[in-house]
Parts: structure tokens; C-alpha cells; sequence
């Protein structure tokens, strides 16, 4: 018998640990009490959304939000940055959610997709210890170079 690990094995094993640490957090009404929580904070969210500005005026004027059924929640760098106290949170790695930038398209997709990823940069170099980012793409118009 082989000790080597097959990929299809370690997704298995990370798709299963993943699930099991999603059903932990969502079972979690609410955060800890602030007592029973470490003095320093010690978390990393690898999946917080981020909503600047340009790209929730695009979602509203091109009536997304209306179409979906799904209102925008309040963000900035100072509720995020609050968010992460009150929850222990060191840093949170953020991304733009669904549609991403989809809901335009061509040049308006990739002028959208610029400003997301220039205003995450920004928010990394100004809180380096606080955030980090994934960058989005103008998925399908994505031209090769």
C-alpha cells in the first residue's frame, strides 16, 4: 500500500474539513462573548466581501440589486475594520461577491473590474496588517495578452 496522498484524497479531505469548519461557524448565532475571547486577535477570514463605492452605484444604476431580490449591505474600511475587532479577526483576505463584475460587459466589465482591483490595492498598502486581496477578472471578456 502506497503512502502517497492522490489529489482527488486531499481535496476530499479538504472539501470534508471545509464543510465540517462551514458547519461550525453557521452554528454560531452569535460571535463569543467579549470575555472569552484571547486579549490579541488571532483569526484570519479568507472570505470577506468588499463593496467600494464605484462598484455598488454600477450594481444599483444597472438595477442589479432590484432584479435579484438581494439588497446591498453597508461596507467600508471602518465596519470591516470594526467587524474584525469585536471578532477577534487579524485580517480578513477580500474579494468582490457574486455577479462580480458580469453584470456589464466588454470595456465597461474591464474598467470595473480595474477600479475593484485598484481600490483593494489601495485599501492592502494603507492596512497591510488588516487586509489582503484576490483580484477580479471581467470574466469572459478576458482577452488574451
Amino acid at each position: 500500500m502506497s503512502n502517497e496522498v492522490s489529489r482527488r484524497s486531499a481535496l476530499r479531505a479538504l472539501v470534508a474539513g471545509g464543510v465540517v469548519a462551514g458547519a461550525v461557524a453557521h452554528s454560531l448565532s452569535s460571535p463569543p462573548a467579549a470575555a472569552a475571547l484571547p486579549n490579541s486577535r488571532f483569526r484570519v477570514d479568507l472570505h470577506a466581501h468588499y463593496l467600494p463605492p464605484q462598484y455598488r452605484d454600477a450594481l444599483n444604476a444597472t438595477g442589479y440589486t432590484a432584479k435579484s431580490f438581494v439588497p446591498l449591505p453597508s461596507w467600508s474600511v471602518g465596519e470591516a475594520i470594526e467587524f474584525m475587532d469585536a471578532h477577534a479577526i487579524a485580517a480578513q483576505v477580500i474579494s468582490i461577491s457574486d455577479p462580480g463584475v458580469t453584470f456589464l460587459s466588454g470595456a465597461d466589465a474591464a474598467a470595473m473590474a480595474r477600479h475593484c482591483n485598484d481600490f483593494a490595492a489601495d485599501l492592502v498598502e494603507s492596512e497591510p496588517t488588516r487586509f489582503g486581496a484576490f483580484g477580479v477578472l471581467p470574466l469572459p471578456d478576458v482577452s488574451p495578452r
